[in-house]
Parts: C-alpha cells; sequence; structure tokens
C-alpha cells in the first residue's frame, strides 16, 4: 500500500511532467513571425504527428502556412479523409487565427486519450491559422474596419 505521502508525491510529479510536455500556447494575438516561430516549432517537436507545408505566398511575400495533423503525416493513406480549417480570411478577423493555434495544442496535447487518437488515425486534418496574413499585420487592435481588410490593388492585374 502506498502511504498518502507517497500518492500526493506522486501526483505532483504526474502534474509537473504533464504540464511540462503539453504544448502551451499563450492567450495573445501573436503576429506572422510569432505564428510562424509556434508553427516551426511544433513542426520540429511533434513530427510524428504533424508536417508544416506552405501553399504559397501572400502578396507581400509571407508563407501561407499550413500544419497536417494525422497519424503518420509523412504518408498518404488511400481513402483516409481530409479535413481543412482555413482561418483569418480577413486581417482584422483575428480570434480564428488564435483559435486555430488553440485547437492544433489542444490536438497535441490529448493525442493520447482515445477519443483523439482515433480522430487523427482515421482523418487528415489540415489547418491554416491565417489566409490573409499581409492584412493582419496591417489591422490595428480594437478597429473592425479599415486596413486590416487588406486587398491589394495589383491583385487583379494581368
Amino acid at each position: 500500500m502506498y502511504s498518502i505521502i507517497s500518492l500526493l508525491f506522486l501526483a505532483v510529479i504526474y502534474v509537473l511532467v504533464d504540464v511540462n510536455n503539453s504544448l502551451q500556447i499563450n492567450y495573445v494575438y501573436h503576429n506572422y513571425t510569432a505564428m510562424t516561430g509556434i508553427l516551426k516549432n511544433i513542426n520540429k517537436t511533434h513530427s510524428d504527428l504533424v508536417f508544416l507545408y506552405s501553399i504559397g505566398q501572400s502578396v507581400e511575400g509571407r508563407e501561407l502556412w499550413v500544419l497536417l495533423i494525422t497519424k503518420e503525416p509523412n504518408k498518404e493513406v488511400l481513402l483516409k479523409p481530409n479535413v481543412k480549417y482555413v482561418a483569418n480570411m480577413h486581417g482584422n478577423e483575428a480570434v480564428g487565427r488564435e483559435l486555430m493555434l488553440q485547437l492544433i495544442a489542444y490536438l497535441i496535447n490529448n493525442s493520447g486519450k482515445k477519443s483523439i487518437r482515433n480522430l487523427l488515425e482515421t482523418t487528415r486534418i489540415h489547418i491554416m491559422p491565417s489566409m490573409n496574413p499581409d492584412g493582419f499585420e496591417l489591422s490595428l487592435e480594437g478597429r473592425c474596419e479599415g486596413p486590416g481588410r487588406y486587398v491589394p490593388t495589383n491583385i487583379f492585374s494581368y
């Protein structure tokens, strides 16, 4: 039998180990540089679950990052469904970007739980936190109008 003190000690160690191994993303607005750093770090530290790729560049040359989360991310499995989440279509719609970063952390941190493990084994989840990084960089916190709804004038030029 374990003594109460031993059980408390084990509980504290379990909590500390869990916190140290979990992915923590602050509840703040992340600019392009911070978001890119987070995605690259996740790709580096969780390569068994994720694969980071770019679908191209924005008008101002920023990468349009997508993080794939699934079991065996470097393997395309025939008939395994693909799902995509896209956020921050307008630069000043920043909450979606942060929600996608938190969703990434949630899926990674809970990948050992049966329901999330099953989801990652049967689905390829593509998460694009920012479709409009240029507009986000121009937007001002607290303003719902103005330059955050950025559409460059040369986007339709031939």
